[in-house]
C-alpha cells in the first residue's frame, strides 16, 4: 500500500474563501462534497501543492468557481452525489450549460464602447481649493454622492443615478435621472450631441456635479457635505443641531383606529366582501370602533392572483354580559391564531390582535358555530385532488397543502424506503 503521507500532498479545505482572489496554479484535484445549487461560485475541498490551510467560514453553493479551480489539462474535478438524485441531475445540467456558455462567449459581439476614442479639449472646472472636476471623474463622484442618500437599512433600495441613451447611432445624447436631492430641484440632465456614448454619459454627470457644487452639496474639495455634531453646527434649515444622545426607546402615542374590543361595551361587525376569479366570499371584521369611509382595495396572491376587498356593511354587536364577551372574544382569538399560524407556519403566543376576522351567517351575524367547526377531520370522500387541506404536525404548527391521494400501504412510522420506493440508497462519485 502506498503511503500517502510519504507523497507529501498538500490538502486545502475551504469554502468561498478560496473562490476568488487566490491563485492555485498547481491545483490538480478538486473534490466537492456539498450539493450544487447554482451555477456560479464554491470550492469545498482542494488537493494541491498549495501550502496554506483555511478553515470553513460560510457556505455558498455553485459550480463555475469550483470547476474553475480544476482548470489545468491534468486536473480532475470530482463531485460526490447520490445516484439518480436531483444533485446528480443538476450536475449534469451544469456540465451542459458550461459548454453552451463557452460557445455563447466565443461568438459574442464586441462592445463598441471598448473602442471609443478619448476626446480632447473637454471642459473642466477648478474649485478655489484646487480640486479639479473633469468629465472622467464626474461619473464616480456622482455615484459616491448618491451612495450616501437615504440608505438607512437593508430594506431601503440604494439611490443610484440612472443613465439612459437617447440615440442608437452617433452622435449620441444621454439623459441622467438623479435621485431626489434636497439641494437641487432639477432631477433630469440631458447631454449635447456627442460622438461617443461615454462622452455623452460623462457630460450629464459633469453638469450635475457642477450644479451640486454650486448649490453647496459638494465642498471645495469636491466631497459631499455632511452635517457635523460639533458645537455650533446647524442643519440644512439653519437650526442648531442638538448634541443630546438619542434614547434607545422613545415613547410615541399612536391612536388605535380599530379601538379596543376587549373593553368596549359595543363591538362593531363589518361585513367584508372579497371578489376574485373563484367567486365572491363574505367575511366579518370585528373592531372596537366603526371603520367608515374605506374604499375598495386589492390583494395580490403569490401566483399573481388578484382579489378586490371592500366593506359593504356594518352593524353593532352587543354582549349580554362581561362573561359572554370574554368567552366569545377568546373563541374568536383562538380561531384567528389558528388561521395566522397556518399561513406563517409558526406558533403565535404573545401577539396582540387589534381586529378579529370571523365567519358570518347569511343574516350578517358572527357565525360562532362555523368558527367551532371550521376545521374538521379529513374525509377522503369529501375532497378532490388539488384541494387545499391543513396538515397538522407533531410540533405545535400546521401547514397548508394540496391533497393528491391517500395511500393505505404506509403509516407515519414507515421508513423512507417504503414511502418513496425510488429513493436513492447509494452514493457514487461522478468524475470528469
Amino acid at each position: 500500500m502506498t503511503d500517502l503521507f510519504a507523497l507529501q500532498l498538500n490538502l486545502l479545505v475551504a469554502t468561498r474563501v478560496a473562490e476568488e482572489g487566490l491563485d492555485f496554479s498547481a491545483c490538480n484535484v478538486v473534490v466537492r462534497f456539498d450539493s450544487l445549487e447554482t451555477i456560479t461560485g464554491f470550492v469545498v475541498l482542494i488537493f494541491s501543492t498549495c501550502r496554506s490551510l483555511y478553515p470553513f467560514k460560510d457556505r455558498i453553493y455553485s459550480y463555475i468557481q469550483s470547476r474553475g479551480r480544476a482548470r489545468t489539462a491534468q486536473a480532475l474535478f470530482v463531485v460526490i452525489a447520490e445516484e439518480g438524485s436531483e444533485d446528480s441531475a443538476r450536475y449534469h445540467r451544469y456540465v451542459k450549460q458550461e459548454v453552451e456558455l463557452k460557445e455563447l462567449y466565443a461568438d459574442r459581439p464586441i462592445d463598441e464602447d471598448l473602442d471609443e476614442p478619448e476626446l480632447d479639449d473637454l471642459p473642466t472646472y477648478t474649485t478655489p481649493a484646487g480640486a479639479l472636476l473633469t468629465y472622467r471623474n464626474s461619473v464616480p463622484l456622482l455615484s459616491s454622492f448618491c451612495s450616501l442618500l437615504n440608505r438607512t437599512d437593508q430594506f431601503t433600495p440604494a439611490q443610484k443615478p440612472i443613465y439612459q441613451l437617447l440615440d442608437e447611432k452617433p452622435p449620441f445624447r444621454c439623459q441622467l435621472t438623479l435621485p431626489k436631492v434636497q439641494a437641487l430641484r432639477q432631477r433630469c440632465f440631458t447631454s449635447d450631441y456627442l460622438p461617443t456614448k461615454k462622452a455623452a454619459r460623462q457630460q450629464t454627470a459633469f453638469n450635475c456635479c457642477l450644479k451640486l457644487y454650486r448649490a453647496g452639496a459638494l465642498d471645495d474639495h469636491l466631497l459631499p457635505m455632511r452635517e457635523t455634531s460639533h458645537i455650533g453646527a446647524k442643519d440644512a434649515d439653519g437650526r442648531p443641531v442638538s448634541r443630546a444622545p438619542f434614547p434607545k426607546h422613545s415613547p410615541i402615542a399612536s391612536p388605535n383606529p380599530f379601538g379596543n374590543f376587549r373593553t368596549s361595551d359595543k363591538t362593531y361587525l363589518h361585513i367584508v366582501e372579497i371578489v376574485n376569479s373563484s367567486g365572491t366570499r363574505l367575511l366579518g371584521l370585528v373592531c372596537g370602533l366603526p371603520q367608515g369611509g374605506l374604499e375598495a382595495g386589492e390583494l395580490f396572491g403569490r401566483e399573481g392572483s388578484r382579489s378586490t376587498v371592500r366593506i359593504i356593511g356594518m352593524k353593532e354587536h352587543g354582549w349580554s354580559s362581561v362573561e359572554e364577551r370574554e368567552e366569545r372574544l377568546k373563541q374568536l382569538e383562538y380561531f384567528n391564531r389558528l388561521v395566522v399560524s397556518i399561513q406563517l407556519n409558526r406558533k403565535l403566543s404573545n401577539e396582540t390582535f387589534y381586529a378579529l376576522w370571523t365567519l358570518v351567517t347569511p343574516a350578517g351575524d358572527i357565525d360562532f358555530d362555523g368558527i367551532d367547526n371550521a376545521f374538521v377531520r379529513f374525509d377522503e370522500s369529501l375532497v378532490t385532488p388539488e384541494s387545499i387541506i391543513v396538515l397538522p404536525f407533531r410540533r405545535p404548527r400546521r401547514r397548508l397543502g394540496y391533497f393528491l391521494r391517500v395511500r393505505q400501504d404506509v403509516t407515519s412510522s414507515s421508513p423512507t424506503s417504503e414511502i418513496e420506493a425510488n429513493a436513492p440508497q447509494k452514493r457514487k462519485v461522478i468524475q470528469r
